[in-house]
């Protein structure tokens, strides 16, 4: 059993060791409903949530930012 006291440490140093785990799930969104439908919902969805506040981004926000 995890002890969380602890804490949880991730793979970011190479001096501790990785206690956190992952959890991989694919989903294929047109069995639920149209692509367009999809598209504009999630776009919705990401574009609410980086209104909530400065601090917010989306998977892939920071990459983008940086690339371009």
């Amino acid at each position: 059993m995890l002890n969380m006291e602890k804490g949880v440490t991730g793979t970011a140093s190479p001096t501790k060791n990785c206690t956190k785990g992952d959890l991989y799930i694919a989903i294929d969104p047109s069995k639920f409903g149209s692509m367009e439908d999809f598209k504009a919902k999630t776009t919705d969805f990401c574009n609410q949530a980086r209104a909530a506040g400065e601090n917010v981004s989306i998977p892939g926000d920071l990459e983008v930012k940086k690339n371009s």
